[in-house]
This record gives C-alpha cells, structure tokens and sequence, in this order.
C-alpha cells in the first residue's frame, strides 16, 4: 500500500510540475508577444522621425534652390 501511495505522490508531482511548465510556456509567449508588439511600435516610430527628417532636409534643400 505504500508503494502506491507513494507512487500516486510522485504522479501528483509530476502532473504539478507539468502544469508549472505549460503556465511558464503561457507567460513566455505573452511577454514574447508584447515585446514584439512593443518593437513593431517603436520601428515605426523610428521610420515615422526618419521620414520626417528627411522631408525636413528636402524642404529645406528645396528652399534654399528656390532662393
């Protein structure tokens, strides 16, 4: 009787220790997802200032032509 007991702890362990890794696996793909989305963000904030600078020096390039 004893073997099964401790037989059914180890299985209670183990499906415990099962459940801990599938939650782990869980926030790992969450963290995962917001960090993508917060890089996808910040790329395109990034290329938004590019762009503006660009415009910016064109204009000012434009301008100066002008003048």
């Amino acid at each position: 009787m004893s073997d099964l007991h401790e037989l059914q702890n180890t299985l209670d362990q183990y499906n415990k220790n099962e459940q801990l890794k599938q939650r782990y696996q869980d926030i790992m793909n969450q963290i995962d997802e917001s960090t993508r989305q917060e890089l996808l963000k910040y790329d395109n904030e990034t290329q938004l200032l590019e762009q503006k600078e660009n415009n910016k020096k064109i204009l000012n390039d434009t301008t100066k032509t002008c003048l």
